[in-house]
């Protein structure tokens, strides 16, 4: 497994904002609930 450094914080007006490994910054994320599409099973039975 592999460690990115990504960060989520807010700027002074309180919009979110999304900066990437590479200093890349993105104002006005909107955070989403995903679902994992495939995970193992893990529950007995």
């Amino acid at each position: 497994m592999t460690t990115r450094d990504l960060k989520l914080s807010r700027n002074t007006f309180g919009t979110l904002m999304f900066t990437a490994a590479n200093s890349d910054r993105f104002e006005g994320v909107v955070p989403v609930r995903t679902f994992l599409i495939g995970t193992p099973m893990t529950a007995s039975r």
